[in-house]
């Protein structure tokens, strides 16, 4: 009981630095929360359909009495003055869904990178802080963007490795489903959980389960594209000539954005290169 409340301390801590950063990109014309929830974003951001859907879902089945009054009591629009649609009726309750499921997305993240690093041999209080700093460390992570499906991304990845290292398999294969429904990245993601799922299971097992992982995913993804065929935008933003653009000038290793209300790193900031590497280098020989 003490860590969960310990673990819903940081996850609303966490939560709140992303939503005083970014908010839920309200009033952006291409994919703020305005435009996902009246199915006008463009694509890609178009496919990403699960936090929204059940925000619709929770609305049709909720009475009116409740509604109201969690849009009132519960709007986050009073503390974060970027959450400017939280303010408007029509939004309201579902934004309040939106932002709660990403609630209990990093708490359950954090118990989940907890029952990770225990499968793995960690210390106890490694198993207990590990997870902390990392959540805590995550709204600076959403740098130069952040987006409503950053909390629920975050834990089908680590669903999905705690599933692997303890090898099963079929249930991999069926997380796929919500997750690429939350993103179709998820697609890319699954190969790099091979080498966990082998901890387990055989190299043919962990090689086809892999293979169905990336079949029900991709049908998912092939499904959702063909839905919002007709939609504007493109399929994928490709940004790696840009990349590699910004990587050139020495500006890039320099910048700072908000974070928490304060000063702090910006994309390939030095120093944060810096604590990857240390990172890196230190957790490498485990």
């Amino acid at each position: 009981l003490i860590l969960f409340a310990l673990y819903w301390i940081i996850a609303a801590a966490s939560l709140s630095g992303s939503l005083g950063k970014w908010a839920l990109r309200d009033g952006e014309q291409r994919f703020g929360i305005e435009q996902v929830l009246d199915e006008q974003a463009t694509r890609p951001f178009a496919y990403r359909r699960l936090l929204p859907e059940a925000a619709d879902f929770a609305e049709q089945v909720t009475p009116q009495s409740i509604k109201h009054y969690v849009a009132d009591k519960l709007s986050p629009h009073r503390t974060f003055t970027r959450a400017s649609a939280a303010s408007d009726p029509k939004y309201a309750f579902r934004y309040v869904v939106i932002i709660y499921l990403c609630l209990v997305a990093s708490i359950l993240t954090l118990f989940v990178l907890s029952a990770l690093l225990r499968d793995l041999g960690f210390s106890h209080l490694a198993t207990i802080v590990a997870p902390m700093a990392f959540m805590l460390g995550f709204p600076f992570l959403q740098t130069v963007g952040g987006y409503f499906y950053d909390s629920i991304e975050l834990f089908f990845f680590s669903a999905t490795a705690l599933l692997a290292v303890r090898g099963h398999w079929i249930a991999l294969v069926t997380l796929a489903i919500p997750a690429t429904l939350n993103k179709e990245a998820f697609f890319f993601f699954a190969p790099s959980l091979y080498p966990l799922l082998r901890t387990r299971r055989d190299a043919k097992t962990a090689l086809m389960a892999i293979v169905a992982t990336m079949v029900v995913s991709g049908v998912v993804n092939a499904w959702v594209k063909w839905l919002y065929a007709g939609v504007g935008g493109d399929a994928a933003h490709l940004q790696l000539l840009n990349n590699i653009e910004k990587y050139l000038h020495l500006p890039t290793y320099a910048q700072v954005e908000v974070t928490y209300g304060m000063v702090g790193p910006s994309g390939a900031f030095l120093g944060t290169l810096l604590i990857i590497a240390i990172l890196v280098l230190r957790g490498w020989p485990s």
